[in-house]
């Protein structure tokens, strides 16, 4: 059997035959994902630093990491474009270019993240984002802890993404009569017939995500370490992040985790804490505090009046940093100090 075989939503006949209260079919579940809105402070952010004539793939691709449903969106773009399965967020941005992803905002429905709720979650949009972001930031953390710190990038991705079957299934769940919902009175696989990790890898596969990510996507809930070291290390950081929140009960699920993925104890509370060795970027030589804080916003894609803002400055002053970084640094421009900053593990 094919792994989109494997991924595929339950039929309608089969949901009959089960008796859940009623189970989307796959083109409902196409139509509904690639009708998502998006949230409107981070597609305005994007389209702002698509107008800066200093925008980079990489500092493009920061800004897209901060929405599931932008991220996903804009791998489908990259794949389309030029067919076959992309390898990173920033390959789906070179192969899309810059005026696609422009375009493909401009059109997209957006949200306000305050008081945006998802209903059959129990959770808010801003709530969602938030763990998204952790579990993407954790699986990075988890796979340099394995030792695959050059899939780090991949399973942050993996954990921006594990959770994207969710979004599609709450768009569907606001499509619904609630009495339906109600009379299910469970559950996704009780409503819908189809759990989130399943229908979030079936799109993945649809729409060219990287082999490891559908696979980590999958397998997120997995009763046990999966064995790709990207599917593992977003299973952590999953399990990481809600032992986080000092639940006792996922404390001692994350720990038994990672200790059955052959870590030690002393890596679980690193992890835990964000420390560990070789985590983090170290210390550019003879840079100020200010001017690093100013680098490593730059390289989160911040523009320098977002990060005048930000600090509470003129963009003058944020210049003037960057023109002691560059003479620092011996080099002639942001785009130049950004590259020396990521060889080195600056940012």
């Amino acid at each position: 059997m094919s792994s989109r075989a494997r991924h595929t939503p339950t039929t309608a006949a089969q949901n009959r035959r089960s008796g859940t209260a009623r189970v989307p079919r796959a083109q409902a579940i196409l139509d509904h994902a690639e009708s998502l809105a998006v949230p409107a402070v981070v597609a305005s952010g994007i389209l702002e630093v698509l107008e800066s004539s200093t925008v980079t793939s990489r500092s493009l691709a920061a800004r897209v990491a901060r929405s599931p449903e932008i991220t996903a969106l804009v791998l489908r773009l990259g794949a389309s474009e030029r067919g076959g399965a992309i390898s990173s967020i920033e390959d789906a941005i070179d192969r899309a270019g810059h005026r696609g992803i422009a375009t493909l905002l401009t059109s997209r429905k957006t949200y306000r993240l305050t008081g945006t709720s998802m209903g059959f979650y129990n959770t808010t949009k801003a709530s969602f984002l938030r763990h998204a972001g952790d579990v993407a930031d954790m699986s990075e953390r988890a796979a340099r802890s394995l030792g695959a710190g050059a899939l780090a990038d991949v399973a942050s991705l993996g954990g921006a993404l594990h959770d994207f079957g969710k979004i599609v299934l709450a768009s569907i769940a606001d499509a619904v009569d609630p009495t339906q919902l109600e009379r299910a009175n469970g559950g996704e696989r009780e409503v819908f017939g189809v759990d989130h990790a399943r229908v979030g890898a079936w799109l993945g596969e649809r729409w060219g995500f990287p082999d490891q990510v559908v696979k980590a996507i999958s397998s997120h809930h997995a009763p046990s370490p999966p064995e790709g070291v990207v599917e593992r290390s977003v299973w952590l950081g999953n399990l990481l992040v809600r032992a986080s929140s000092g639940d006792g009960d996922n404390m001692r699920v994350a720990r038994s985790g990672v200790e059955a993925s052959g870590l030690p104890v002393s890596a679980f509370e690193q992890l835990i804490v964000g420390g560990g060795p070789g985590e983090g970027p170290r210390r550019p030589p003879g840079l100020t505090d200010r001017e690093v804080q100013v680098l490593r916003l730059l390289a989160e894609g911040e523009t320098a009046k977002q990060v005048a803002h930000r600090l509470g400055c003129s963009p003058s002053t944020i210049h003037n940093h960057l023109h002691h970084v560059y003479r620092k640094l011996k080099v002639s421009g942001q785009a130049q100090a950004l590259l020396v900053a990521r060889e080195n593990n600056w940012v």
